[in-house]
């Protein structure tokens, strides 16, 4: 894997960040992906909605909104 592999994933957890923005009316705020830090599992990918910042915080010490997508249909998009 390594960092090349990390670096795709964080740009394609972006791009999808700033795509759901555009396209639907969603809550400012901090939604989960359903990718965990490869580096702490205890972690996982977050969202940013109103700018698409992208970060990793702990699964169970943040509340964040988390939103059903169907990833075939969006991911197809980006592409």
């Amino acid at each position: 894997m390594g960092h090349y592999r990390s670096e795709g994933l964080f740009k394609e957890i972006q791009a999808f960040g700033e795509l759901m923005r555009a396209r639907a009316k969603t809550v400012s705020d901090n939604y989960w992906s359903a990718t965990t830090y490869k580096n702490n599992t205890a972690y996982a990918w977050d969202v940013y909605f109103f700018n698409g910042n992208v970060n990793n915080n702990n699964k169970t010490s943040v509340s964040y909104y988390a939103r059903c997508v169907r990833g075939k249909l969006i991911f197809s998009l980006l592409r």
